[in-house]
């Protein structure tokens, strides 16, 4: 799967939480990935492109919640 390298070529953009994942924004090739990592395990669940650009403000919105110095 081409997606693997995702994590060591794209660009991290930002982080999110969704239950016992860490969700991380990556951009490569022009397009927007998520990849969901799974803290338990400490393991890659899955990869996939971002086709909804509203899930970008999920990103905005986690960062204004958990950093004070964002507001």
């Amino acid at each position: 799967m081409k997606y693997k390298s995702i994590p060591a070529e794209g660009k991290y953009i930002g982080v999110r939480q969704y239950y016992n994942y860490h969700i991380n924004l990556y951009l490569w090739e022009d397009e927007f990935y998520e990849v969901w990592y799974f803290r338990e395990e400490n393991r890659i669940e899955k990869i996939e492109k971002l086709t909804d650009q509203k899930n970008l403000n999920l990103y905005i919105d986690f960062e204004i919640r958990t950093n004070p110095n964002t507001r």
